[in-house]
């Protein structure tokens, strides 16, 4: 085909119609593969229709027999009647309650690495041993402040 333009209108066509050559089979490449994606969603949607329609008979008596609405009573309406029961201290708390949930995990999370940190460059046994001549902290807990003091920091 290049050859042909090339002799028939000359070497300027031919140049000027190169990125044409180069994009048009890529673009219809993904134009196919549009379609057949596509085409995979209305299988796949089709296939989840007949799911729906063998399996109705067990949704009608799941409804008819007040499961449905128990179950969205259950799950939607009372925890929405919860939360506007609770007046605004009872959400304050809440809120107060998530946030101290979620910093006390992000301690845990970095706990190990704060030991680690606090022991770094200490001799784990002679840390120990310091600790057993200044007492320690109490009934036999490690803290902080008695793990520096004993490693002579």
């Amino acid at each position: 085909m290049y050859l042909a333009v090339n002799m028939k209108y000359g070497t300027e066509v031919a140049k000027e119609l190169t990125p044409l050559w180069i994009c048009g089979p890529l673009l219809v490449a993904l134009y196919i593969k549009i379609v057949q994606g596509l085409c995979l969603l209305y299988v796949y949607s089709f296939k989840q229709s007949g799911k729906v329609v063998k399996n109705l008979p067990i949704y009608y008596n799941y409804a008819i027999s007040g499961k449905l609405k128990e179950t969205i009573r259950a799950r939607l309406l009372l925890p929405v009647a919860n939360f506007r029961n609770l007046g605004y201290k009872g959400i304050w708390t809440c809120v107060q309650e998530w946030i101290v949930d979620k910093y006390l995990g992000y301690i845990e999370s970095i706990w190990s690495h704060y030991c680690k940190l606090i022991r770094l460059g200490t001799d784990e046994d002679d840390v120990t041993e310091r600790l057993m001549k200044s007492g320690g902290g109490g009934d036999g807990e490690i803290t902080a402040a008695s793990a520096l003091s004993a490693s002579g920091r």
